[in-house]
């Protein structure tokens, strides 16, 4: 099969519902090939700012990849792809940020309990990835620390396009002008369209969380 056949929601929760193993391993196989690379630069961008994860990078890619991977496979093959508009891409990979969320969790307790005994060394804020600043990763967190029923909610009422912006901006880590050419504005007002975005999806979610 073709890796690009899995970017198509019909014919990948097809795929899903066959259970045809072989089909299924060469599936699997499409998603590492074809997002497993983009996913794991994130990652090292979120680590890069956590003491806790630090060198510890490979393992929660390949760890919530993974099981981002599966609960994705159960989800679509139960109920189907339901986002409109959406890709299967952005879509599969906030399923593997909740599995990093908890991942990383784990890793924060361990690193607590281990250094109690001893001075925690202050963490620098001033690093700095050549590649990402400290508010898109301040912004990458306030996503992950979402409740998972909270978010979803949330993005729905957003919209399709307030969504895709902060998901090619914050998360895919898209630049102006790609972002540009998928929505038809100035690369230069793209900065602008995703902080309003972002700013709307958080006073929803705190309009949600205080019902």
């Amino acid at each position: 099969m073709d890796c690009i056949e899995i970017t198509s929601s019909q014919k990948l929760v097809a795929y899903f519902r066959e259970d045809n193993e072989i089909q299924l391993n060469l599936i699997f196989k499409c998603f590492f090939r074809l997002f497993y690379e983009d996913f794991r630069h994130l990652i090292y961008k979120y680590c890069l700012y956590k003491s806790h994860t630090k060198n510890r990078e490979e393992e929660l890619a390949s760890d919530a990849f993974t099981d981002g991977l599966m609960s994705f496979y159960y989800k679509l093959k139960k109920d189907g792809f339901e986002e409109k508009g959406a890709q299967i891409k952005t879509a599969f990979f906030s399923f593997c940020l909740f599995k990093l969320k908890g991942l990383a969790k784990t890793l924060e307790r361990r690193f607590e309990k281990e250094t109690a005994t001893g001075p925690v060394l202050p963490f620098n804020d001033q690093q700095e990835d050549k590649t990402g600043t400290l508010t898109d990763v301040q912004d990458y967190q306030i996503l992950l620390n979402m409740q998972e029923e909270i978010l979803d909610r949330a993005l729905k009422e957003l919209g399709e396009r307030g969504t895709n912006l902060i998901i090619w901006k914050k998360i895919l880590k898209l630049n102006n002008e790609e972002i540009a050419d998928k929505i038809s504005i100035q690369p230069g007002t793209v900065p602008n369209e995703v902080y309003k975005s972002f700013k709307k999806l958080k006073e929803i979610i705190d309009r949600i969380r205080g019902k």
